[in-house]
């Protein structure tokens, strides 16, 4: 078996796809992890304009979402994008609830967030939640923040509550529990409090922006102490570089002779045993069974997910390039 880090081929025909012109204003196109696909996904969006701003390769698009359970199509967002063989918003993005509310609005460039640009964000009924900025780390900074900094902030009613970083912070998570705590420069700092129901689900200490420690309860109120909030799955005592080369190892070496990027993903549950495996990216028939018969080799070994001390489900991604 080989190994490459792209596929070259399927790169170069969907470029050259779009290269010759063969969309026009109105198509639908469909996209898997952002990037072009030639089946029908959940994920697609309709060419609202081209040639923006005289540039031959952005394109003004609508990404919308469809939901199989309500079997609907839900806009979630609007952009430039800088090509369509991979959406990569270059300019102003804006993202929205189902509702069709915005949810937020902020710079991009070549599809990333920018440093110093503030980003928008949006409460349900339409008013001003936050204004919050990407950290930018430096070598001499001690400080490590995976979080946005919130430099301004309003409540529910109007009134603003962090100024020029300072102040305090609440907010509802999309689990309907309230998130409360302090900021100073857009830091966290001192304890960070979540309740729903008027019961505390967890609570962690930051000092200086970074998490020290936390501690969650369960619905039985048994308490889980942690010092990471997410942890991956795992396979044995490796990062996914082991479960590659676990697959490699075990391929057959009388299936070969394709090039290309097979992406699989498989459930890995509270326990670690594995279920659920599927080809998100699919190659050929004998390279997508012979990945889900490794896979499904591998029953024994896997330590679960878990966030905030707690076992959770957790969805595995793999990437896999063949040459």
């Amino acid at each position: 078996m080989r190994k490459s880090f792209i596929s070259v081929i399927f790169t170069f025909i969907t470029a050259l796809i779009f290269a010759q012109n063969n969309v026009k204003i109105g198509d639908t196109l469909y996209y898997q992890n952002n990037k072009y696909s030639y089946y029908k996904t959940d994920t697609f969006i309709i060419l609202e304009k081209s040639n923006v701003g005289n540039n031959v390769n952005h394109f003004f698009v609508k990404k919308f979402i469809y939901d199989s359970i309500t079997k609907k199509n839900y806009l979630e967002s609007k952009f430039t994008t800088d090509g369509l063989s991979d959406l990569r918003s270059h300019g102003i993005y804006t993202e929205y609830y189902r509702s069709g509310q915005k949810f937020l609005e902020g710079e991009t460039v070549e599809g990333q967030r920018t440093p110093d640009d503030l980003w928008t964000y949006y409460y349900k009924n339409g008013e001003k939640k936050s204004e919050e900025k990407l950290y930018e780390s430096s070598i001499l900074s001690l400080k490590k923040v995976d979080y946005p900094l919130v430099m301004s902030f309003w409540d529910k009613n109007g009134v603003q509550k962090v100024i020029d970083g300072n102040g305090v912070y609440e907010f509802e998570n999309e689990n309907g529990a309230v998130i409360k705590g302090n900021l100073i420069d857009g830091l966290r700092v001192g304890d960070w409090i979540a309740t729903k129901d008027e019961k505390v689900i967890y609570k962690e200490t930051y000092r200086k922006g970074k998490f020290i420690r936390g501690e969650s309860f369960d619905d039985k109120g048994k308490k889980y102490n942690y010092k990471k909030v997410n942890i991956p799955a795992s396979f044995k005592t490796g990062g996914v570089g082991t479960v590659r080369q676990y697959v490699v190892s075990n391929f057959d070496e009388n299936i070969s002779g394709t090039s290309g990027n097979l992406v699989v993903w498989f459930n890995v549950d509270t326990k670690g045993a594995i279920s659920n495996i599927r080809i998100i990216q699919p190659l050929t028939n004998s390279y997508n069974t012979e990945v889900e018969r490794i896979i499904r080799t591998m029953k024994k070994g896997w330590k679960p997910a878990k966030l905030r001390g707690k076992p959770v489900d957790y969805t595995y991604k793999l990437s896999l390039n063949f040459k």
